[in-house]
């Protein structure tokens, strides 16, 4: 932009002097021919070009000074823009340093959650099975407690057939001693699964 109005002015100045010579080659050949009038008139038709050219050297110069200007605020915005681009990317490096070690807390937090995951369904299916056992044990509870009733009953009714005859009283002991293998199987059978429970 300087090396324009640089050349712009030379270029004026050039023109300048050309106009100058050029008037001042007519005026002499004019000298002879026309009259003091007219030379007169040229003189001043001269001053208005200098006059002319004048003010416009002074524009010139005065938008030269004010790109001059905008060039030191650009600048100055330029260096503004640096300072804040390097403290941006400052700031962005800080955080992504954060981020990869909140990534790493949070995959150690996920490793950690699907563990404990794990290990609560492993614990819920031994519950369950727990469970289901002690259904198993409730209702081999129910079948020996109805078994012992059932003994109960033929104690009882033996001891009442030992008033009665002798030949009735014969029959019952063969009953009773197979009722009570059958009822013992039961109980052995009851307490090998809550051994097996125990361990």
């Amino acid at each position: 932009m300087l090396n324009e109005i640089g050349a712009l002015q030379k270029q004026m100045e050039n023109e300048k002097a050309s106009d100058l010579y050029s008037v001042k080659v007519v005026s002499e050949l004019d000298d002879a021919k026309e009259s003091p009038h007219k030379v007169a008139e040229e003189e001043n038709s001269l001053r208005s070009l200098v006059e002319a050219l004048k003010v416009e050297i002074e524009n010139v110069k005065k938008e030269h000074a004010e790109l001059k200007e905008k060039e030191a605020e650009t600048e100055s915005i330029a260096g503004n823009l640096h300072v804040k681009l390097r403290k941006t990317k400052t700031e962005l490096e800080a955080c992504l340093a954060e981020e990869s070690i909140a990534r790493g807390a949070s995959n150690e937090m996920i490793a950690t959650l699907n563990q404990l995951s794990m290990e609560i369904e492993s614990a819920r299916r031994d519950a369950e099975e727990m469970n289901i056992k002690a259904e198993e044990m409730k209702k081999e509870a129910e079948t020996t407690k109805s078994a012992v009733k059932e003994v109960e009953k033929k104690l009882k009714k033996l001891n009442q057939q030992k008033k009665g005859p002798l030949n009735r009283l014969e029959l019952y002991p063969r009953e009773l001693t197979l009722f009570a293998h059958q009822h013992l199987s039961l109980v052995s059978r009851s307490l090998y699964r809550r051994m097996n429970l125990s361990l």
